[in-house]
């Protein structure tokens, strides 16, 4: 690997003679084979070259602290461009080699009971990926206001949980606390069934009210969604992509979840077929293949897509081309919205889905054809977007009101 990547035989002599020669080539062949271009993997063999000289040696386990401290940060404040390159570049290649401590955020002395519970919920209970990271995550945010008290697990009480919310004040919005209030009492019901704690704690957590339909959906109007996809018909590759995703947002209502799962195979050309794996369904629901929406998936594998072995059908536009997370629909969503100053109070990729619903109550479709639409499982989801439907609930209004059988006299 270092002969092809430098000319030199000093240069090459100096990388093969450095400590983990053969773990810093496999991790290069890793980045080549993943469409690095041969510029970048000279960058990050010349970093891995001072990442040894300054370890020596990979150690079974290390933390991102101590990756800097190795940098040569002397206090915790801006690295130099220099240092940061070699924090990044350090990172990757231990997160590879299998020797990076990743939990240094929820780190706590409690972090085997969130596993344990994490794998409950998904094997006795079923529960999507998404919801058991968020449950972990709000009880991770608990355990580590906890772990200041050191005390443990064993004598929590109801008392420590109300004081964990009185200390988040008014950071959290009600609806955040409630789904807090949730994962909370779901880990201590399985925490007083292993024995960890008192069972009388899951009693005590109350969680403030929310109403099924308190909210209007609040997504862009259907216009401003137009001018929305408009704005991305450009010969940019970034536009193509997300062009693609927001209509697929905007036509279809799906999430985002779903938009980045979907792959090659899912869509059936000669059928003129797209399948969608619904997650909280736990099945596939198959939509006939809008033409616009086939065009813009269309151009993007041929124009705008990076060739890579990579199944899923939207993949990052630098290398390593890899599937990514949900944010990046949110923030081609909000740049959009930015960018045309299209007023909304919600500006994620989820208003698109609402902007969908609220346009086929316009079109005058069922709650169950919506809903069905949607992929909800129970009409109850879909009820919300009768709110929006402004005409039908002003013929309501002035229907006479006949109390008590009697007719209504002014």
């Amino acid at each position: 690997m270092f002969q092809r990547l430098f000319k030199e035989p000093g240069l090459v002599r100096r990388h093969c003679d450095a400590p983990l020669a053969l773990e810093r080539e496999r991790y290069l062949q890793y980045l080549e084979e993943t469409g690095f271009t041969k510029f970048t993997v000279l960058k990050f063999a010349r970093a891995l070259l001072l990442a040894v000289q300054e370890l020596q040696t990979l150690p079974s386990e290390i933390t991102t602290d101590e990756i800097r401290t190795a940098a040569g940060q002397k206090r915790k404040g801006k690295l130099s461009r220099r240092q940061s390159q070699f924090v990044y570049v350090t990172t990757q290649w231990c997160r590879f080699m299998g020797c990076l401590r990743e939990s240094d955020v929820d780190s706590h002395p409690f972090v085997d009971l969130v596993g344990d519970f994490s794998n409950r919920l998904n094997v006795d209970q079923g529960l999507s990926p998404g919801t058991i990271q968020l449950y972990a995550q709000h009880i991770n945010v608990f355990l580590r206001y906890y772990w200041t008290l050191d005390r443990p697990i064993s004598s929590a009480t109801i008392e420590d949980v109300d004081n964990f919310f009185r200390s988040i004040g008014d950071r959290w919005s009600r609806r955040m606390i409630a789904i807090s209030a949730r994962a909370l009492r779901a880990f201590f019901r399985h925490a007083s069934k292993q024995g960890w704690c008192n069972a009388f704690i899951v009693c005590g957590i109350e969680s403030p009210r929310l109403y099924t339909h308190e909210n209007i959906p609040m997504g862009p109007a259907w216009e401003d969604v137009t001018r929305l996809i408009t704005a991305l018909e450009t010969d940019n590759a970034r536009d193509i992509r997300d062009r693609a995703m927001l209509m697929l947002c905007a036509i279809y209502g799906l999430r985002s979840s779903e938009i980045i799962r979907l792959r090659i195979e899912d869509i059936d050309w000669e059928q003129n077929q797209i399948s969608i794996w619904r997650p909280k369904q736990r099945n596939k629901q198959i939509y006939p293949l809008v033409s616009s929406v086939g065009n813009a998936i269309s151009r993007y594998l041929r124009e705008a897509r990076p060739s890579s072995v990579q199944r899923e059908i939207f993949l990052t536009l630098r290398p390593p081309f890899l599937p990514f997370s949900t944010g990046i629909i949110r923030q081609a969503v909000r740049k959009g919205i930015e960018t045309l100053n299209i007023h909304c109070p919600r500006r994620g990729a989820h208003a698109l889905r609402h902007s969908c619903a609220t346009h086929l109550v316009q079109q005058g479709l069922s709650l169950k054809e919506i809903g069905d639409h949607l992929g909800h499982r129970s009409s109850s989801a879909t009820r919300v977007y009768a709110k929006v439907d402004l005409p039908a609930l002003r013929e309501i209004a002035v229907l006479p009101f006949f109390p008590f059988g009697g007719a209504y006299e002014a």
